[in-house]
């Protein structure tokens, strides 16, 4: 079995070419190629620019003959027709030495030419990393510099599939558009696995990449060991089922697995679930219904930190969710361990950040702003209003700490952090809650049903204010001094932040100096990081930000194991 855990630097940074690799070329004039352009023929070598290949057919006829380390490189300010590079599997390939596809500058362009146009169509996917028949274990493929472009409203499938225990992939710098789904991984297999396969496809690469205007999800992914960092997510999605990021687990044999160590970071996620339909032919603005980042199944390792995520356009629906790790009703088998959700900036949300189903989870350090009415900021059980499911995990061990909640529209059941119905040992500290002039009497900075103060081992240096109504402390106990009687909160606030205003499109927030947030964090249950990576002294701030601090402390490196 291959459980590494490891993301290799060659495939994360680009391996280098091999002095023996092999360079194929392709070139096409279809729909929106440059004028330019100058077509290829499949009866050529294909092994320079001048004897380019013409189509799609052409390479996969060609692909499982390819050397490890060899390239097949569309031209740039070209454009396949029709492309169905479907079934792509090479038993030669290795992950220290990927097979390339990608682009060069052709004779008759330049450098400055469109990345490749790759037209698919309605009933097949346009990338296939797959073998057909029984699951056969390849490696090392390296995806990119090119764009994608499906047949919009009539397509059905996927720009790029990964399955049947593919490993070691790579895909950077591409664009996707006009798909039903823009990339999908499915980590396991139903199919037979033949010789040498474990029917399990992970260490996945997916960075730098554009992923937009797909009438449904932008990636679906249940493969682990898998990093998806620095892309631009817009425009994707329709009605509550699509995502811009949806993270699954998988089976083998039909016997679920839990998915192992997916890194989400840095990317930046706007307009999620616009169109109305999957035939609408635009996107209508604030018709976000979905979770933009949402997790279901089983899954361990996970990491969701340091993601803009955003409604530039106010939402419509209450519905219209920022991140989620919760049950999608898969019966019995769905559950969360060892999951970090921080230094998120979320914009615009119903629901900031939910968790459900989680066994040592946290959530800190993260950013959250809403014009919504019905706007709460983190909640565990996500899905409060449903009860646990037999069999499945509960929370346990969660963690809510140094997160800013800032909520401009407060309603009569918005809440800051509730942390209610199931567990033990729970922590949560130095939370900073700030409610607009609109709250009632029954707006709550934190929400503890069904938990006595027994089922938190800290509660405690938190700040949460008024600037109208004042409403409760707790749901359950009320005022402050309820909570402080039950043995919770016995240093926390009620004054004013004194935060600057947010204002759009960025929404940033700035705390005074003077603040009474300032350096009365919990000592030593706050996290030792806040937003933005910066480093918390001996005596952190209350809230996901830390003001005077200068020391950056990056995330993990990339090109080493994040296990």
């Amino acid at each position: 079995m291959k459980r590494l855990l490891l993301l290799l630097p060659a495939l994360l940074l680009g391996a280098p070419v091999a002095a023996n690799a092999t360079a194929y070329y392709v070139s096409d004039c279809g729909t929106d190629a440059s004028a330019q352009c100058v077509a290829g023929n499949d009866l050529n070598a294909g092994t320079t620019p001048a004897s380019a290949w013409k189509t799609c057919t052409k390479v996969t006829e060609r692909f499982p003959t390819l050397a490890t380390g060899d390239r097949v490189l569309f031209a740039r300010g070209s454009a396949q027709t029709a492309c169905k590079l479907y079934f792509l599997s090479n038993l030669n390939s290795r992950a220290a030495n990927p097979i390339v596809i990608g682009a060069y500058t052709p004779t008759w362009g330049t450098n400055t030419m469109p990345a490749p146009i790759i037209n698919g169509t309605a009933t097949a996917y346009t990338l296939g990393l797959i073998n057909s028949g029984n699951s056969t274990h390849d490696e090392g493929y390296l995806v990119q510099d090119l764009h994608f472009v499906g047949p919009g409203v009539t397509s059905a499938m996927a720009a790029i599939m990964m399955s049947n225990d593919v490993d070691y992939v790579t895909i950077r710098r591409v664009e996707i558009e006009g798909y039903r789904l823009g990339i999908q991984c499915d980590g396991g297999t139903n199919n037979a696995l033949g010789t040498g396969s474990d029917g399990i496809s992970e260490h996945m690469v997916i960075r730098d990449s554009n992923i937009h205007h797909n009438r449904g999800i932008g990636i679906l992914t249940g493969c682990g060991d898998m990093l998806i960092e620095n892309n631009r997510f817009d425009n994707n999605g329709v009605g509550m089922l699509d995502h811009h990021i949806y993270l699954t687990g998988s089976s083998v044999a039909g016997v679920k697995r839990s998915t192992p160590q997916v890194v989400v970071r840095g990317n930046t996620l706007t307009n999620n679930s616009p169109y109305a339909s999957a035939t609408s032919l635009l996107p209508t603005p604030g018709g976000c219904g979905a979770v933009a980042i949402v997790a279901h199944g089983l899954q361990d390792g996970l990491i969701i930190e340091n993601n803009v995520v955003s409604e530039p356009t106010l939402p419509a629906s209450g519905s219209c969710w920022g991140i989620s790790v919760d049950s999608g009703g898969y019966g019995s088998t769905e559950g969360f361990t060892r999951v970090s959700i921080r230094g998120n900036t979320l914009i615009n949300y119903a629901l900031g950040v939910g968790v459900d189903l989680c066994d040592n989870c946290t959530v800190e350090n993260n950013y959250i702003y809403s014009e919504l009415s019905v706007a709460s900021g983190v909640i565990a059980p996500s899905k409060y209003f449903n009860a646990p499911i037999a069999g499945n995990a509960l929370n346990n061990n969660l963690t809510v700490r140094n997160n800013t909640v800032y909520l401009k529209n407060p309603s009569y059941g918005s809440v800051g952090v509730r942390i209610s119905r199931d567990g033990v040992n729970h922590s949560v500290a130095s939370n900073l809650i700030f409610f607009g002039n609109s709250s009632t009497t029954a707006t709550s900075c934190f929400d503890t049903s069904g938990l006595s103060a027994s089922a938190f081992a800290t509660f405690d240096y938190n700040l949460c204010y008024f600037s109208g109504t004042t409403g409760k402390w707790d749901a359950t106990r009320g005022s402050l001094a309820n909570q402080r009687a039950a043995g919770l909160d016995a240093h926390s606030q009620t004054g004013n932040p004194m935060l600057t205003t947010p204002i759009a499109p960025a929404f940033a927030i700035a705390m005074a100096l003077n603040s009474p947030a300032v350096r009365t964090g919990h000592p030593s249950s706050s996290s030792k990081f806040s937003h933005g990576g910066l480093r918390r002294d001996a005596t952190p701030d209350i809230g996901a930000f830390q003001n005077g601090a200068t020391v950056v402390v990056p995330s993990t490196p990339t090109t080493m194991t994040v296990k």
